[in-house]
């Protein structure tokens, strides 16, 4: 019976802090032999400080998908599989 391979569950966001972790995790998934999985937990920061703006929603969404992209940009060449997913909830 062979073991799964690991998989570590590494958080993006819009913190400058977010791209080194997501790609230590891609090294270290390399050296482990492990796969990523990507979170991205949508909140306010997200979306314009005014909430009042008709276009608020459209906004937020249009943040949203550019985070998935520069998340798929940064993980294009990555020597180890990954998925990603945003979703609403607490972070931890």
């Amino acid at each position: 019976m062979s073991t799964p391979a690991p998989t570590l569950i590494v958080g993006h966001g819009q913190d400058p802090s977010s791209d080194p972790a997501l790609l230590a995790a891609v090294d270290l998934g390399r050296r482990i032999g492990g796969r990523l999985h990507v979170v991205h937990v949508i909140d306010l920061h997200d979306y314009p400080i005014n909430v009042d703006a008709p276009d608020w929603e459209e906004r937020g969404a249009a943040a949203v998908a550019a985070e998935q992209r520069h998340v798929e940009e940064l993980l294009a060449d990555a020597p180890v599989p990954w998925n990603y997913e945003a979703r609403h909830g607490d972070p931890a």
